[in-house]
């Protein structure tokens, strides 16, 4: 452990971040960060898969626990390696996903964006710039022959169910509709009865519409990436009234 153990660094870095279509996109921007933790991690890399098993604090690491005799244990330099020790650490800034509240009106201190989708449809979205945590995969990080290795995650890993799920456009729809089928056997009995006083009128037209927009999502979504269809089902805050 060196003699500095407990030195902290505030640093900024750069990476690339795709600017649309979440983390698949083919456009990127070279975005500044900064990184405030400690000046050395401690990476528990597996000799034979080269992966990064764990990452610790130098103190944790020289602490007396016991080490893993499959890893070798690798020191992080983070001011040299700024970006590898955000991905690897929990010294992320969070705080840029909070409100600035010290602003008239509250102002969201990332930008939001969002898949565009036709009038009535939820739109996913997500905060820009995307954090280097979310933006790469931790526990594929490598470290060989004297080279860190990150590897940038992906809409499949992050919102598709994962590496070898099946999106293919027929998965994705045949799951959609057994979606879309529940939701409007749940409302049938919803717009058979009887109308009432205005206000329920009102409601059950909202309802009616709704299923419309459930019915008419095939069409309607058709010529969005089928890796947003399933975030965009009509808004269903209708059904949560009293």
């Amino acid at each position: 452990m060196s003699e500095t153990w407990q030195e902290i660094i505030d640093v900024d870095y750069t990476y690339d971040c795709p600017t649309d279509n979440y983390l698949d996109g083919p456009g990127v921007e070279s975005i500044t960060e900064n990184y405030n933790g400690p000046a050395r991690l401690v990476a528990l890399v597996d000799k034979e898969t080269n992966l990064v098993e764990v990452t610790l604090r130098e103190w944790e690491a020289y602490d007396g626990r016991p080490g893993r005799a499959n890893c070798d244990n690798v020191v992080i330099d983070c001011s040299v390696n700024a970006l590898v020790c955000e991905v690897l650490s929990d010294y992320h800034n969070a705080h840029l996903d909070h409100p600035d509240l010290n602003s008239d009106p509250p102002e969201e201190l990332r930008e939001m964006k969002s898949i565009s989708t036709p009038d009535g449809y939820t739109e996913f979205t997500w905060h820009y710039p995307i954090h280097p945590d979310e933006l790469y995969v931790e526990k594929q990080t490598t470290y060989e022959d004297g080279e860190w290795k990150l590897v940038r995650n992906t809409n499949l890993i992050q919102i598709g169910g994962g590496e070898g799920a099946d999106q293919s456009p027929a998965t994705v729809w045949s799951e959609v509709r057994r979606q879309r089928n529940g939701m409007l056997a749940m409302t049938d009995s919803m717009v058979s009865v009887p109308d009432g006083n205005a206000s329920f009128s009102e409601r059950i037209q909202k309802v009616v519409d709704m299923r419309q927009k459930l019915r008419d999502m095939p069409a309607e979504l058709a010529s969005i990436d089928e890796i947003f269809v399933p975030s965009s089902f009509p808004p269903t805050d209708i059904l949560k009234q009293d």
